[in-house]
């Protein structure tokens, strides 16, 4: 049975729209009073366009009802935002985009400097190469520490020149 809709709970769920339905159901059941199941929750959320932070092993088969702006914390810790109907986007990348005003390629990846991907701080946030990511993460050039990580980006651009010359020569 469907519940009516209660102004008061919409307004409180859509303030709270960065907690997962697990964090946002014993508030809710408590606050006003209700048996709400976790289930009968999020189907209340999606009905009303009420975007919540979804956090589960594995995405599901009605993610895409979900509504745009629904945060999704997959099992390494990344976040995905959706965007539009059947399309999630990296959350950094997203704030990325919209801080330095740029259109990203495939090829760009964004890294967060202290390793900490809960820390969405545009200082935080370096893009680099598909090439570079891969030599960072092959060779351990990431820290916690932001100014590590930032000189072992300049490491991987390094390695990367030098490979490209010592290539050169050998064409030659």
């Amino acid at each position: 049975m469907r519940r009516r809709i209660n102004p008061k709970l919409k307004d409180y769920c859509s303030n709270n729209s960065n907690l997962t339905i697990d964090e946002l159901l014993p508030l809710v059941n408590k606050k006003f009073k209700e048996k709400y199941t976790r289930l009968s929750l999020q189907k209340y959320l999606v009905r009303n366009k009420i975007p919540y932070k979804y956090k589960n092993a594995n995405m599901s088969h009605n993610m895409s009802k979900l509504p745009i702006g629904t945060e999704y914390t997959k099992s390494d810790g990344m976040v995905l935002v959706k965007v539009a109907r059947n399309k999630w986007e990296y959350k950094q990348r997203l704030i990325y985009k919209e801080h330095y005003g740029v259109e990203l390629t495939d090829e760009d990846y964004i890294i967060f400097l202290d390793n900490d991907r809960t820390n969405f701080s545009i200082d935080n946030l370096q893009c680099v190469s598909r090439r570079v990511a891969s030599i960072l993460s092959n060779q351990q050039l990431k820290s916690d520490s932001a100014d590590i990580t930032k000189l072992g980006i300049s490491t991987a651009e390094l390695i990367i020149k030098v490979k490209e010359e010592i290539w050169k020569e050998k064409k030659c």
